[in-house]
């Protein structure tokens, strides 16, 4: 990872090997990290030192849009707890392990995909209230065309047979709905 001033210049390391870029704050310069190990970090981009977030391990997180809920993801299920990992408690449980965790821009719902591993990967998109009601699987047919011999070789069709393509579509899917601020898909 690299940091440059909004002001321009040179670009420079970010000096961390913690693992995986999760989020960045949308409140100060800060990142949330995932360690190879499932530990949570945060690091502020202007050279301050790692700091873990309580002794949480997780799968995948994302700060809320005001930045005061850290919502993080574990096996099956997904919880909010404060910024500093305390108050830590689930708030829905989905079949297949949830990740890519986006919000609506007033924060007040929450978007994500589900990955079934018995089912060789097959990913479906989820939406639930970010208090975890109202959960409810997104275009529940994407991942079962009614007809394969019909498919073409579209993206599309690909999509349906390799659920690479398929997460990777999904993911455009979350991430365009929690830049445009859409209602719908």
């Amino acid at each position: 990872m690299f940091e440059v001033s909004t002001d321009g210049g040179d670009a420079e390391h970010l000096k961390t090997n913690l693992g995986v870029l999760r989020d960045i704050s949308p409140l100060r310069p800060q990142l949330l990290l995932q360690g190879f190990d499932g530990s949570l970090w945060t690091v502020v981009v202007a050279g301050d030192q790692p700091h873990r977030i309580g002794n949480l391990t997780t799968d995948d997180a994302a700060w809320s849009p005001d930045g005061a809920t850290l919502y993080f993801a574990r096996d099956h299920s997904i919880f909010s707890a404060a910024p500093d990992g305390s108050n830590a408690h689930k708030l829905l449980t989905v079949e297949g392990d949830p990740s890519w965790m986006r919000f609506s821009p007033d924060g007040h719902v929450l978007r994500f995909t589900a990955t079934a591993k018995h089912q060789q990967g097959i990913t479906s998109l989820w939406e639930a209230q970010a208090d975890g009601s109202h959960l409810h699987q997104l275009l529940p047919g994407f991942t079962n065309p009614a007809n394969r011999a019909a498919d073409r070789e579209s993206e599309d069709a690909r999509c349906h047979r390799d659920p690479r393509l398929q997460r990777s579509v999904l993911a455009k899917v979350v991430a365009g709905w929690a830049v445009s601020g859409r209602d719908q898909v």
